[in-house]
C-alpha cells in the first residue's frame, strides 16, 4: 500500500493497520515461546535418556565380565583339582595367587553388583549325549557351572544375567583294581592281582571279592586232581604248524633238514620248438654301423634247431656284436657252477678278411652288455666256416660263488678293416646251459617256523597259571613262545612290564614266560601256546615237551574207610572229572566180599556263622553204577558230624538200594537238628554194606551234584579287605571313587581311603580313614563320590573295603575305580 501524506498526518488506514501488526506480533512470540519450550523439553529428556542408557549398558557389559570371572575361576581352580568342586553354590575369592571357594551358600558383593556361583549334576542319556536329570546316568566327571549377577538398578528394580559353562575331569588317570585272587600279603602295590590284608572275604572268584561261605556245591567234583599238564608231540594232527619246515616224529617237534644235493640249470638248451627263455641283444651297435640279427633255425644245428647271430654285408670299419641272455638263479653259495655249448660259423664272407672276429661267453651278475675279458670262454680270432664244436662243463664257479641271480650270455664279436666290405658273417649257438650244483650236510630253515596246539587246554576250576617248562634239545639254537587265553585269536609276550597283544616278532624265551606266567590272564580257564624254533641253519632245533603248572581248587573232598575190620573187604573212592551227572563225580566201591559189614565214606568241612540256623538242608544226585548178588544192607547215609572220623550223627532216613539204575535225586534233607551252635562241622555221604555169607559184590555208588544249603548260616555277617598302597608317583589330588557290586538287599558295601606322603619310595604316615563326608566317615555310592579335599597332595593312597550281609546271603565287589590327577 502505497502511504500518502496528509495535512502532515498519518492516514487513518495506515494507523489501524500498524495496531494490528503489533498484536499479531505478540501472539507469533507466545506461539514461538511455547514452541521453543516443548523442543528443549525434549531435547533435554531425550539427552538424560541417553545418559543413562549409556549407564545401564555400562553396567550391563561390567555384570557380563563379572560372570564370565566367575567361570573362569571356577575353571582355574577345576584344574587344580575336581574334586574342590564339591558345593552346591558359592562365591570365590583369591588366596594367595590363587582362587579359592569361599564356602557352601555364599554370595559375593563386587561393588553394586552380587555373584552367586552354583553348580549343577550333568546327566546322559545312552548315548552319551547331555539331557535334563535324571537321564540314564549321571556323568561324575562333567559339571555345569552357572556365574550369576544381580544388581539394583534404581530403587526395587534389579537387574541380572548368568553365564553357563560345562567342565569335565579331561586330565585325570584312574587307578582300577578288579582282581584279587592272588592273595594278601603284599603292602606295596606290585601285582594288580594282590593286596595287603583280609578278614572273611572270599577272593578265589576272578573278578570279584565276598563274603566267605560255606554252603557246599559238589565242593570240587568238577575239578581234576592233577596241578600240571604235558603237551607232548606224539600226535601230528593235534598241532598246526608248516609240514615243510617242522615235522613230529618221535615224540618231539623238530626242525627239518633241507640238507643233500642242490642244483639248477638254465632252460631250452637245444632250441628244438622255440627260444623261450632267452633274449637277443645288440652289443655296443653305433650308428652307421649294421645291425646285428638274432634269429631261431629250425634245422642246421647239432643235431636240430638252434639260435644265429648274422652280422650283414656292408660291415666297414665296425666294432659291434650281439649276444643271446637268460637269467638263472643260484641258491646257494660255494656251488659248483659249469657252462656248457656248441658253436659253429655257418656263413663267412669277409674276402679280404677281419682284424678279429670271436665268439664269447659270459656268465655276470647284472643283465646287459657284457665286458670283454671278464668272459668265460673266448674262441679266438675266426677266419672262416666252421663245423659244430662243443665245450662241455667249463668251470665258470669263480663267476657265481655267492647265491645271486646271475645272466648267461652268449655272444659274438665282430672288428672290421677300414674300407672293406664285410659280410655276412652267421654264427650258431646250439645245446647252451649252464648248470649249478652243491652237496650240503643238514640245512635247517632260518625264519623261526612255529607250531601250537589246535585246542587250547582248558582245566576246570583254575585259579591261576603257576609255571611254564620246556624240553627241549637246542644244539646251540633257541626257541621263543607267546601265550593265548581266547584260543589262539590273539597272542601275548611279556613285554617287560605286562602281558601284551604280541606281533609277529614279539615272543619271550620259556624263563622269561615261566617268571611271569602267574600274572597270565586266568578267568578264562584256558591257555594255549606257539612255540617258534630258531637255528642258524646248522643246527637242528628239537621241541620235546611243554609243560603248564596251574594252581586249581584244594580238594576238599576226603575219602576214608569205614568200620573195616581185618579180613574184611576194604572200600574204595574215586574222584572223576567226567562223566557224572553230568560232569565230575565220585564213587564209593566195596569189593567182592563174604561177610563183610564195612562202609567208606566222602567227607568235607564246613563253617556256620549262626546258632541253630534255619532253612538248613542237603540236596544230592546219586547213582548204583555196580551191583552183584544180595546184600542183607546196602544204605546210602547223610552224616553231619562236629568233628572228622567215622560216622556218627546221621541226618535224615537211609536211601537203600537195590540194583543198577540211572542218576536219581534225594532233595531236601534237614539237618537243623545236627547244627545247635555256630562252629565247624563235617558232612560224610557214606554207602554201608553189609553182606551174608555167600560171595556177594562189587557194588558203586556214585555222588554228584551235593548242595549243603546252610540258610542263615551260610556266610559270615561281615568282612574286610585292605588293598595293597598304591603309588600315583607324584602328589596328586584323588578326586572320585567309584565300584561296580552286586548288592542283594539286607547286604551292604562300604569303603575308606587315606592317603600318605612318599618317604623314600614307601608311605610316609598315612591320613585318618575318610569317606563322603571327612574322617572316620564311608563312601556307600557305588555309582561314584568326591572325595573329601583333606586326602589331596599326597603320593600313597590306599583304601579298604567292609562287606556286610544277613547270612543268607552276600554282596559282590567286581571293580573298584578311583581317580587321580
Amino acid at each position: 500500500m502505497k502511504l500518502v501524506k496528509l495535512n502532515n498526518k498519518t492516514p487513518k488506514i495506515l494507523l489501524k493497520r500498524n495496531h494490528e501488526s503489533r498484536g499479531q506480533s505478540l501472539i507469533e512470540i507466545i506461539i514461538a515461546t511455547a514452541v521453543f519450550v516443548l523442543i528443549g523439553s525434549s531435547i533435554t529428556t531425550l539427552i538424560l535418556g541417553s545418559f543413562n542408557a549409556l549407564t545401564q549398558g555400562g553396567e550391563h557389559t561390567q555384570a557380563m565380565a563379572l560372570a564370565q570371572e566367575g567361570i573362569e575361576s571356577v575353571r582355574s581352580i577345576q584344574n587344580r583339582a575336581w574334586n574342590e568342586l564339591s558345593y552346591s553354590t558359592s562365591s570365590v575369592s583369591i588366596l594367595g595367587n590363587q582362587w579359592i571357594f569361599d564356602g557352601e551358600g555364599t554370595t559375593e558383593t563386587i561393588g553394586q553388583y552380587d555373584r552367586t556361583i552354583s553348580f549343577n549334576d550333568v546327566c546322559r542319556n545312552s548315548l552319551d549325549n547331555i539331557v535334563d536329570c535324571p537321564g540314564s546316568y549321571t556323568d561324575l566327571y562333567t559339571k555345569k557351572i552357572t556365574s550369576s549377577i544381580d544388581w539394583l538398578v534404581r530403587e526395587n528394580i534389579h537387574n541380572s544375567i548368568s553365564q553357563i559353562g560345562y567342565l569335565t575331569d579331561w586330565d585325570s588317570q584312574e587307578w582300577t583294581q578288579t582282581d584279587w585272587f592272588n592273595g594278601s600279603g603284599q603292602s606295596i602295590w606290585i601285582d594288580s592281582s594282590k593286596y595287603e590284608s583280609d578278614n572273611d572275604v572270599l577272593i578265589s572268584t576272578g573278578g570279584q571279592i565276598s563274603l566267605i561261605s560255606d554252603n557246599i556245591q559238589d565242593g570240587g567234583f568238577d575239578f581234576g586232581t592233577s596241578s600240571s599238564f604235558d603237551w607232548p608231540f606224539s600226535i601230528d594232527t593235534n598241532y598246526s604248524y608248516d609240514d615243510e619246515k617242522i615235522e613230529i616224529t618221535s615224540g618231539y617237534a623238530q626242525l627239518i633238514s633241507s640238507g643233500g644235493a642242490f642244483s639248477g640249470e638254465t632252460l631250452n638248451e637245444d632250441f628244438s620248438l622255440n627260444t623261450n627263455g632267452w633274449i637277443f641283444h645288440l652289443w655296443d651297435v653305433n650308428i652307421q654301423e649294421v645291425t646285428p640279427i638274432g634269429s631261431r633255425q629250425v634245422s642246421g644245428g647239432n643235431p636240430s634247431g638252434y639260435v644265429n647271430i648274422d652280422i650283414p654285408s656292408n660291415a666297414i670299419n665296425d666294432e659291434m656284436g650281439g649276444y643271446w641272455e637268460q637269467s638263472i638263479d643260484i641258491t646257494e653259495d660255494g656251488a659248483t657252477v659249469t657252462c656248457s655249448f656248441d658253436w659253429s660259423i655257418t656263413q663267412w664272407v669277409a674276402i679280404n678278411g677281419v682284424d678279429d672276429y670271436q665268439f664269447y661267453v659270459f656268465l655276470d651278475n647284472f643283465s646287459g652288455a657284457p665286458t670283454i675279458g671278464s668272459q668265460a670262454w673266448a674262441s679266438g680270432t675266426q677266419s672262416n666256416t666252421t663245423s659244430w664244436s662243443g665245450q662241455q662243463n667249463i668251470d665258470c664257479s669263480s663267476l657265481a660263488t655267492t647265491s645271486d641271480t646271475y645272466y648267461y650270455k652268449i655272444a659274438v664279436w665282430l672288428d672290421t678293416a677300414k674300407n672293406e666290405d664285410t659280410g655276412p658273417i652267421v654264427a650258431g649257438y646250439d645245446n647252451v646251459k649252464v648248470h649249478w650244483e652243491k652237496t650240503i650236510g643238514d640245512f635247517y630253515p632260518l625264519d623261526k617256523p612255529g607250531i601250537y596246539p589246535n585246542s587250547s587246554y582248558s582245566p576246570s576250576g583254575v585259579i591261576s597259571w603257576d609255571g611254564f617248562t620246556e624240553t627241549a634239545t637246542k644244539n646251540g639254537g633257541e626257541i621263543y613262545h607267546q601265550l593265548s587265553d581266547d584260543n589262539g585269536s590273539t597272542w601275548q609276550y611279556w613285554n617287560g612290564s605286562s602281558w601284551a597283544i604280541a606281533g609277529s616278532s614279539d615272543y619271550n624265551i620259556a624263563s622269561i614266560i615261566n617268571t611271569n606266567i602267574s600274572s597270565f590272564e586266568a578267568n578264562s580257564g584256558q591257555i594255549n601256546f606257539k612255540s617258534f624254533l630258531e637255528s642258524d641253519g646248522s643246527q637242528l632245533v628239537q621241541l620235546d615237551n611243554i609243560n603248564i603248572a596251574f594252581s586249581a581248587p584244594d580238594p576238599v573232598w576226603a575219602f576214608s574207610t569205614w568200620d573195616v575190620d581185618i579180613q574184611e573187604v576194604t572200600p574204595v573212592g574215586i574222584q572223576y572229572s567226567s562223566g557224572g551227572n553230568p560232569a565230575g563225580y565220585t564213587d564209593i566201591t566195596v569189593p567182592l566180599g563174604v561177610e563183610d559189614q564195612v562202609g567208606g565214606y566222602w567227607e568235607q568241612s564246613f563253617t556256620t556263622y549262626k546258632n541253630n540256623p534255619t532253612g538248613t538242608t542237603i540236596n544230592f544226585d546219586y547213582k548204583v553204577i555196580d551191583f552183584n548178588n544180595d546184600p542183607n544192607v546196602a544204605d546210602i547215609r547223610i552224616y553231619i558230624d562236629s568233628s572228622s572220623g567215622d560216622p556218627t550223627s546221621q541226618a535224615g532216613s537211609s536211601i537203600s538200594v537195590s540194583g543198577e539204575g540211572s542218576w536219581t535225586s534225594a532233595d531236601q534233607i534237614d539237618i537243623s537238628s545236627n547244627l545247635t551252635t555256630a562252629g565247624t562241622y563235617y558232612l560224610k555221604i557214606a554207602f554201608w554194606i553189609e553182606t551174608p555169607n555167600l560171595s556177594n559184590g562189587p557194588f558203586t555208588v556214585g555222588f554228584d551234584n551235593i548242595d549243603l544249603n546252610l540258610g542263615d548260616g551260610s556266610y559270615v555277617e561281615t568282612g574286610t579287605l585292605t588293598s595293597s598302597s598304591f603309588n600315583m608317583t607324584d602328589n596328586s589330588p584323588v578326586q572320585i571313587i567309584d565300584w561296580d557290586e552286586t548288592k542283594p538287599s539286607n547286604c551292604n558295601i562300604k569303603l575308606q581311603l587315606r592317603t600318605a606322603p612318599d618317604s623314600s619310595g614307601t608311605p610316609g604316615t598315612w591320613t585318618d580313614w575318610y569317606g563322603s563326608t571327612g574322617s572316620g566317615d564311608y563312601f556307600i555310592n557305588s555309582t561314584g563320590d568326591l572325595i573329601p579335599i583333606e586326602l589331596n597332595d599326597n603320593q600313597w593312597i590306599q583304601y579298604r573295603v567292609e562287606l556286610s550281609g544277613d547270612g543268607i546271603d552276600t554282596p559282590i565287589l567286581e571293580e573298584i575305580r578311583i581317580n587321580y590327577k
